[in-house]
């Protein structure tokens, strides 16, 4: 399988000790000069569990344990987006025409909720692209992982720069607050971030996919990496759409969005079984050394 190694691919010396770089699942550590009976100088795993491969189920199940539970923070907070979505539709409906909540008291709310939600699956983010402890030492400084975790963090940004803009600022406190040109400038830098956040951790979750193996779940997560792509090119031009067919796009638009989100919360289910079960295999695994 292509990304993972095998045990006949470790080089030995003749007297049956690893003659190339190799290093420990659990912490890293270059194992070379080590016979397969041997333990790790560092963490004391077993060398033989390192020459099976860099498959799931051989690695660190601690660090397997910590990307399911960031996989279930993901989903908790895209679960809450998706309903406070729905949630502000009804209050603000209320608001307008049941006169029942202020504006400005939806606003707050809004953002503070907007900015929880954004939070949890920012953590869940950094959980799910923790560093694997075999590969830190080996690894680019620039990654699908980090990519994916330092620019979807700026969507901690989204809820107070909404905020800031002239229509909220006027809304909540009856004076503009904000210059507009500026805020959508740092808005679109933000959406544009967020965006190749959200696609680099596709890449990141398909080449985890390959490695459990699950070559399904890797093809159906590249169809939905493309699709979240052409949506978001397809957003950036919809300006350029003529008139008459605006609102046909503008639903085409939002209902392709709504298929690849609903998609894409099935396949953060899908990951987060697999890893959990890889989590509980390696723990066997490990368990019996």
């Amino acid at each position: 399988m292509p990304g993972a190694r095998v045990a006949r691919e470790v080089a030995f010396d003749e007297a049956g000790r690893i003659a190339e770089d190799l290093p420990c699942l659990h912490c890293g550590y270059n194992l070379r000069g080590l016979g397969p009976e041997a333990a790790c100088p560092e963490c004391a795993s077993a060398v033989g569990r390192s020459i099976q491969g860099d498959l799931l189920r051989f690695c660190d199940p601690d660090w397997l344990a910590r990307l399911a539970k960031g996989l279930l923070l993901i989903i908790i907070g895209v679960l809450a987006e998706l309903a406070l979505v729905i949630f502000i539709i009804a209050l603000f409906f209320n608001a307008v025409w049941g006169g029942g909540l202020s504006v400005r008291a939806l606003l707050v709310g809004v953002a503070i909720v907007g900015f929880a939600t954004s939070l949890v699956v920012v953590i869940g983010v950094w959980w799910m692209t923790a560093p694997d402890p075999a590969r830190t030492e080996r690894e680019r400084r620039v990654t699908a992982r980090t990519v994916a975790r330092w620019c979807i963090t700026a969507e901690l940004l989204s809820s107070p720069l909404s905020m800031m803009s002239p229509s909220m600022g006027f809304a909540m406190t009856g004076t503009m607050t904000f210059p507009r040109g500026i805020l959508m400038l740092l808005s679109v830098i933000v959406g544009i971030a967020v965006m190749v956040g959200y696609l680099a951790g596709l890449i990141y979750l398909r080449r985890l996919a390959m490695r459990l193996p699950r070559p399904g779940l890797a093809q159906q997560t590249r169809i939905v990496m493309w699709g979240y792509g052409s949506l978001a090119v397809a957003s950036l031009g919809f300006r350029l759409v003529p008139p008459p067919m605006l609102m046909v796009a503008a639903y085409v638009i939002a209902a392709a969005g709504l298929v690849f989100t609903v998609w894409g919360l099935v396949l953060l289910f899908l990951y987060r079984g697999a890893l959990s079960r890889a989590a509980a295999e390696a723990r066997a695994t490990w368990a019996r050394e």
